[in-house]
């Protein structure tokens, strides 16, 4: 009967015992069955973020090609030429692609932002293609150009659009990640109703079956705290029956589960983390322009944020085909660079990445036959090289490296691409900046240069108008840039030149030739303005004109110049004109009046005159004076007094030097001659024999500021030769004189001689026969004149000492008389 109730009771306990099992398997295969759903969800919320995460990844794609068709719009818009024309084709074929990839993989949430997306970047291209077929000749026009700022504008557009798209794409990621978020909540929240449903079952079931459930208890305490959040909580497995086997199972439940959050929860940090590291790597690289700055900075913040072992960028030389290292974290980094560390392409990870301009990655460094290692960098065990490039274009390779072998995945790459696409971007940008940045300086220095030559230069455009004047034209012509700019040359036009010349101006320099030479402009102010100039067409490489460069050099100082050369030439050949005259006049008082004459007309003088020291020294007497005011200033005895102060004529005499008077009206000094009231500029010079003073040569012109330095040293020297004339004409006179006396005295003697000879008894005469040429017998005077027909008298010093006869059968020429004549003059002087 015990046995039985023993039975009975070992029965009943096994019944209570199945009946708790039973009550307690229903429980936990609810929560098994719960959870299992919440995981079921988990994976789908974790299956949305994959598209999202693609379609950000387009989006980025979509803003290298923008990028990409910036750059190589720029270097159209500033430099032109077909291979940026075709480059701009091509990233705008680029961008229509990825846009409709982008509307194709859109969510419901962003499907119609990625269509107007595609819709407004197919309308850009063909707005974009239509500006490309206008240039035929591979460089944009003004025309062109403003279309293409217009194209700018509709990029913006665009650019807009994508980053609509892109905060969608962004907010739908948060909020599906905020969603897995909320669903790991539930099943925690569902994991502890279960477990709490789990304890009252457990408690309902009986203190005996506690302790007989007493691992169900343990279990479903284990079930509240890894609902209350604790997935780290193991339920012990006491045995290996039917409770041993459901701890163990909810054990690995409880695993997969956590590792399943904790993958996800990784997962969904990683990307987080990428994306924003990819974000700050993007905003700071826009503000780096130079390019040592930027690639130290990328590889820093790399390095830092992902705690990698090291981390350098390589830029490609492509005259050598060769991959420098730009820089390097750490001081290895900085050894290397030091030692100008370089690889070939081709050649290890990062040669191959950039030959084939594919990822290269190595997990395990010690399987690649062809990884190169370093001695700086000894542990490291995984490599991932990742081409920075624009396109097809190699610009240089990220290199990353870790010291943990499996340290770099397929999504490490996935990230390390994503910042190299960026850092290419950068790179181009940062080039095209210094390009820009050389160019402007040597556009600033150039500028420069023009901006402080002394010559005029301006820019004009095809049909003439002015584009661009230095300050040369703006001081030497008189305009402003402001009031140049926009008009033509023909504000220059001066009227001097004949309209047919300058159509052959235009005709050559529109047929791309150079004109160059003199010409005479007009200033402003109607001032005329002779130039040596070079005007020259602007001609693209293409052949195309473009506009014309104009190069003037004001030689209004070379024309004075020349002309007071001229004028001095001119003046000199005067001065030996009027020498050469003024040395073959012996007569005082002529040669005083062609000096006077002379001197007015030759050098274009308003009247010239001539003063003389009178016998007594005190005054200046008008001796002679051009034109009739001159000759009546010398019938009126017009005489200066050497000590009149007011007088620049007694003023030179005085100092025995020139003086001149340029503006008579405010001349002090200047003595006014009512006969000469157009005088305005007076010049009076010494006439000097070394110390002795002969007299004033005094000039006068109608204009002021006349006379020069040069003029006074013409006048000086004209007044030297005077005094020479003069004084030779006085010595003449002098001689004159004296010969007339001697001669007189001659005459005299001569005279008195010749008539007491011929008063002798015996007068000799001579005859010759004509034929035999023979003397004949002396005979005397009276029959040898008695038979001549010809009687010459013989004369010296104009007395008649004797006749010189001929007899002959005819009657003399004419001829024959004067020879006869002028054998007796020569017999005469021969008898003297």
């Amino acid at each position: 009967m015990n046995l039985n109730r023993l039975r009975l009771a070992t029965a009943s306990v096994r019944g209570r015992i199945l009946f708790g099992f039973a009550l307690i398997t229903l429980v936990v295969l609810v929560t098994v069955v719960a959870g299992v759903a919440q995981l079921v969800q988990v994976r789908a919320a974790s299956a949305q973020i994959a598209p999202n995460s693609l379609q950000t990844e387009r989006l980025q794609a979509f803003a290298l090609a923008i990028s990409a068709f910036e750059g190589d719009l720029d270097r159209y818009f500033v430099i032109g030429g077909r291979e940026y024309r075709e480059n701009v084709q091509a990233d705008l074929e680029q961008m229509v692609t990825v846009a409709n990839v982008l509307q194709e993989s859109a969510t419901d949430q962003t499907r119609l932002a990625a269509a107007e997306l595609a819709t407004e970047a197919a309308s850009f291209q063909a707005e974009g293609l239509a500006i490309l077929a206008a240039d035929v000749a591979g460089r944009p026009t003004t025309e062109i150009n403003l279309q293409i700022i217009e194209l700018y504008r509709h990029l913006d557009a665009i650019k807009g659009l994508q980053q609509e798209l892109t905060d969608q794409t962004l907010a739908q990621l948060q909020d599906t990640a905020a969603t897995q978020q909320s669903i790991i909540a539930q099943v925690l929240t569902q994991f502890s109703i279960l477990g709490a449903a789990a304890f009252l079952i457990g408690a309902f079931a009986g203190v005996f079956v506690t302790r007989i459930l007493a691992p169900i208890g343990t279990l479903t305490e284990v079930a509240l705290d890894i609902s209350g959040g604790n997935l780290e909580r193991v339920a012990p497995v006491q045995s290996s029956d039917e409770l041993g086997t459901l701890a163990h199972s909810f054990n690995s439940m409880t695993s997969q589960l956590r590792d399943s959050i904790g993958s996800l929860e990784q997962r969904v940090q990683e990307r987080t983390e990428a994306l924003t590291i990819s974000a700050e790597v993007g905003r700071r690289l826009v503000t780096i322009l130079d390019i040592d700055e930027l690639v130290s900075a990328v590889v820093q913040q790399v390095r830092d944020a992902f705690d990698y072992y090291h981390v350098h960028i390589y830029l490609l030389d492509e005259t050598s085909n060769r991959l420098a290292m730009a820089s390097g974290t750490g001081e290895a980094g900085q050894q290397m660079l030091e030692k100008g560390h370089q690889i070939e392409v081709g050649m290890g990870l990062v040669g191959r990445a950039a030959a084939n301009n594919a990822p290269v990655l190595v997990p395990d460094v010690t399987q690649d036959r062809q990884w190169l290692p370093n001695p700086l960098l000894p542990d490291t065990r995984a490599e991932a090289a990742v081409p920075i490039a624009v396109g097809n274009r190699v610009l240089g390779v990220l290199d990353v490296q870790q010291n943990i072998t499996g340290g770099l995945t397929e999504e490490s790459i996935e990230l390390l691409q994503t910042i190299a696409n960026q850092v290419a971007i950068a790179l181009q940008n940062a080039r095209l900046f210094a390009e820009l940045q050389e160019a402007q300086e040597e556009t600033a220095i150039f500028k420069f240069g023009i901006d402080q030559s002394s010559n005029i230069v301006f820019l004009t455009e095809v049909d003439g108008t002015i584009r661009y004047v230095n300050p040369a034209f703006e001081r030497i012509y008189g305009y402003s840039a402001e009031e140049a700019i926009g008009q033509t040359p023909r504000i220059l036009k001066s009227g001097v030149i004949p309209a047919g010349e300058y159509k052959t101006f235009w005709e050559t320099l529109l047929a791309g030739q150079i004109v160059a030479g003199e010409i005479i402009n007009k200033g402003k102010d109607g001032r005329l303005i002779p130039i040596e100039g070079s005007n020259n067409p602007i001609v693209t490489p293409d052949g195309k004109l473009v506009g014309f460069l104009a190069w003037h050099t004001d030689i209004t100082q070379r024309k004075r110049a020349d002309a007071a050369l001229a004028k001095q030439a001119q003046d000199l050949q005067t001065l030996v004109e009027v020498s050469t005259a003024i040395a073959t006049i012996l007569d005082q008082k002529q040669l005083l009046q062609a000096v006077a004459d002379l001197s007015k007309g030759r050098f274009g003088l308003y009247h010239s005159h001539i003063y003389l020291v009178d016998d007594s020294g005190a005054n200046l007497v008008l001796a002679a004076g051009a034109g009739e005011v001159g000759r009546q200033m010398v019938a009126d005895n017009h005489l200066i007094p050497l000590g009149m102060t007011e007088s620049l004529v007694a003023r030179a005499a005085r100092q025995k030097a020139g003086v001149v008077a340029n503006d008579t009206r405010v001349e002090s000094g200047f003595l006014v001659n009512p006969l000469l009231p157009d005088t305005r500029a007076e010049m009076a010079v010494p006439i000097l024999v070394g110390e002795q003073l002969l007299g004033v040569l005094d000039l006068q012109a109608n204009s002021a500021n006349h006379f020069t330095e040069q003029d006074m040293q013409i006048q000086t020297t004209l007044a030297a030769q005077t005094a020479i004339a003069l004084q030779n004409a006085r010595y003449f006179t002098q001689a004159e004189q004296a010969v007339s006396r001697l001669n007189s005295l001659t005459r005299r003697l001569t005279r008195e001689g010749w008539t007491q000879f011929l008063q002798s008894p015996e007068r000799l005469a001579y005859g010759y026969d004509r034929q035999q040429v023979a003397p004949l017998v002396a005979g005397t005077q009276q029959g040898i004149a008695a038979e001549a027909t010809l009687l010459q008298s013989l004369q010296v010093q104009g007395e008649d000492i004797g006749a010189l006869s001929l007899t002959e059968p005819q009657k003399l020429t004419a001829e024959a008389r004067e020879i006869v004549a002028a054998v007796a003059a020569r017999l005469g002087d021969h008898l003297e």
